[in-house]
Order: structure tokens, then C-alpha cells, then sequence
């Protein structure tokens, strides 16, 4: 069984992801569902076709609505490295993220933006 759009691949519940999907109604449940679907598959592929698959610990997608252009969606995405005690944002090649955000822009209607997280990360526990 796949996990849902808001868990990430243990299983485990991704809050944001959770409550930014949480917020839509009903009737576009359904819609968002295929969109998340296809946003994680294409964030896969492209971290798998590059290489980087191994080099992260963990990687994943939120899509939460746009808060300057009401109807439109944003793209946030973040990927970790391991460290000792805490995991630390991946610093990925530009043309890597480049190319994430170009195809998200193209095979998803009705997102307006893609936007890289940078957060100073906090210990392991705190992570999900």
C-alpha cells in the first residue's frame, strides 16, 4: 500500500503537508490528491536521476496555497543530510532545483511558485 500524499515513505504523518492539505475543501480533495501524487513522483525521479538519492537522508514536497494569489499553489521543498545529532538542508547543485521547479511548474496546473526551504534544521526527533 503507497503512502498517502502527507506521509512521507516510513509512513510517518508530514504535519505541514498534513494541515496545508487539510485547509481545501471537499470537491478538490480528490484533484489535489492526483497533484500531490504527481509532485512526489516527479520530485523522486528527478533526485534518483541525479544521483543524490543516496547523499540525502530525507527529502520531500508540501503543497500549501499561495498566500499572495488566492486559488494558485506553492511548491515547498526540502531535503536533508544526516549529521551527527541533526540533520542539516542539502545544498543542492542549481540546475538540479532548477529543473525540479520547471517541470513542477509545467505538469501541475495551478501552482504559481516553487520555493527551496533552507531552515537551520533541529535534532532528529524534531524533524516529522
Amino acid at each position: 500500500m503507497s503512502p498517502k500524499p502527507w506521509e512521507n515513505a516510513e509512513g510517518y504523518v508530514d504535519p505541514t503537508a498534513y494541515n496545508a492539505i487539510k485547509k481545501v475543501s471537499a470537491e478538490e480533495h480528490e484533484a489535489l490528491d492526483a497533484k500531490v501524487n504527481t509532485l512526489i513522483k516527479v520530485l523522486k525521479f528527478i533526485i534518483a536521476e541525479s544521483g543524490f538519492e543516496r547523499k540525502l537522508w530525507q527529502y520531500y514536497s508540501v503543497l500549501c496555497q499561495s498566500p499572495d494569489m488566492p486559488g494558485w499553489y506553492t511548491i515547498v521543498l526540502r531535503a536533508l543530510q544526516a549529521g551527527r545529532t541533526t540533520a542539516t538542508s542539502a545544498r543542492l547543485p542549481f540546475d538540479l532545483l532548477e529543473r525540479v521547479s520547471q517541470r513542477m511548474l509545467r505538469e501541475l496546473p495551478g501552482v504559481s511558485r516553487v520555493v527551496y526551504d533552507l531552515t537551520p534544521s533541529r535534532h532528529y526527533g524534531e524533524q516529522e
